[in-house]
């Protein structure tokens, strides 16, 4: 491929087609490419080096002036995860590689392209520099490229790298991202819901994301910038300029006692407890539904693995549901859990969530005078005689054995359920009477 050179004629075309030439000045290109800049598939890369280990990879810069003379950038772009080194020119140590990854979207790479609508970045991608993506007017959909084999490498979303993208309505951020600088997402007026995996979330992070409606933080742990989220602000009538207070209408998903969870209590949040528990929660005995059944295996696993130091009674499917508190075992704790949550949904009719009774939304306690179901007693009739028989042929004595069952009443007559594997004493655990009452 031949070393193109950029030349003034950028500037003009911009104007001709309703763009600027802002990711083009924004790295100094003015009659020639910066140094160790080439085209590739007609887009601006740049070889960058590590330091301190001195190897080479790939930096997107921007368009050439051949693609915006079709029209000012395409309207959809899928980057390259690597780039052949036969299509580069020969750069002095190159020949030893026979391939880059690109690895980091430059500063201003893509800002004010109106046509652009939807861009796909490869997994290999760790940063997405500042202003990377600004007012892009249409862009729509953010797809980050990756799959079970190659894992994420984005850690950091650099300061305004999507800011004033009004249309953003779907963008799904990779796990491995660990930084969002400030502003990052302001003003993307399209942005209802956003799952955020980073630790280090800045101030004015999502400022003036007016539809945005929830925000999931999947970290217990994530340093939350003052005002990271707003829908609006109040500002000082006598004060023209100057903010009285940020307001967020949405909801905050968050684990109980993360920081998310202080964040929303701080600036008067809605706050949602976030469930770590997946659907099958409780379900031991794979019927689909939690049961006085699912608590008997708990408790079974626990007085057979853990009390008598055995071999676990459960599959690791099995394990997985019924350690409901997460403590890495099935114990006594996940038993009364999952008869808590038997009791409180099914028999007393309260719907409860697992979060609500892990965290003590939802209590449920027994009252000062447990009510127990009364013993099933039987009555035997006398027995029945003849005298009349001759001896030789009397009939045997006839017993009838006429049971009188004593029926407790259907809200009391809950099953008891034990456990006892040999050789060890096991404790009661009981549904009997047992009643739910709001927290305080």
């Amino acid at each position: 491929m031949k070393y193109t050179k950029l030349t003034a004629l950028a500037s003009a075309l911009c104007t001709a087609f309703s763009c600027t030439s802002a990711s083009f000045t924004a790295f100094g290109i003015d009659n020639e490419l910066p140094e160790n800049t080439f085209v590739y598939e007609d887009m601006l890369m740049q070889i960058a080096f590590e330091r301190p280990s001195g190897k080479p990879y790939l930096v997107v810069k921007g368009f050439t002036k051949d693609t915006m003379q079709e029209g000012c950038y395409p309207p959809s772009l899928h980057l390259p995860f690597i780039v052949e080194t036969c299509s580069m020119p020969p750069f002095e140590g190159m020949e030893e590689y026979e391939a880059l990854e690109v690895r980091e979207i430059s500063d201003g790479a893509f800002s004010d392209c109106k046509r652009l609508m939807d861009i796909t970045i490869p997994y290999t991608v760790k940063e997405i520099g500042m202003r990377a993506f600004e007012n892009c007017a249409n862009l729509t959909d953010v797809r980050f490229d990756y799959n079970m084999d190659d894992e994420p490498q984005l850690y950091k979303i650099d300061s305004y790298a999507f800011n004033n993208c009004r249309k953003l309505e779907n963008i799904s951020l990779p796990s491995s991202l660990d930084m969002i600088e400030e502003g990052a997402f302001s003003r993307c007026d399209a942005l209802t819901e956003i799952k955020i995996p980073a630790q280090f979330i800045e101030r004015y992070a999502f400022t003036s994301c007016i539809n945005l409606a929830d925000v999931i933080i999947t970290r217990s742990y994530a340093e939350i910038g003052e005002n990271a989220f707003f829908n609006d602000a109040v500002t000082d009538p006598l004060w023209p300029g100057e903010t009285l207070n940020y307001l967020f209408y949405g909801t905050i998903h968050g684990y109980h006692g993360s920081t998310a969870q202080e964040y929303a209590e701080k600036f008067k949040c809605n706050f949602e407890y976030l469930s770590y528990l997946d659907k099958d929660a409780g379900d031991l005995d794979g019927d689909s539904k939690v049961t006085v059944a699912d608590a008997q295996l708990a408790l079974r696993e626990y007085t057979t693995a853990t009390v008598a130091g055995g071999k676990s009674t459960l599959t690791f499917a099995q394990r997985k549901n019924g350690d409901i508190n997460r403590d890495g075992a099935v114990g006594v704790e996940d038993a009364q859990l999952i008869l808590k949550y038997y009791v409180t949904n099914t028999l007393a009719g309260t719907p409860a969530s697992w979060e609500d009774l892990l965290y003590g939304k939802v209590e449920v306690e027994a009252p000062e005078k447990p009510v127990t179901t009364p013993a099933v007693t039987t009555t035997t009739a006398p027995a029945v005689t003849t005298s009349t028989m001759p001896a030789t042929s009397a009939a045997p004595a006839q017993t009838t054995s006429a049971p009188a069952v004593t029926t407790a009443p259907a809200s009391t007559a809950l099953p008891v359920m034990t456990t006892v594997p040999a050789a060890t004493s096991v404790p009661v655990m009981t549904t009997a009477a047992v009643q739910t009452t709001a927290a305080k």
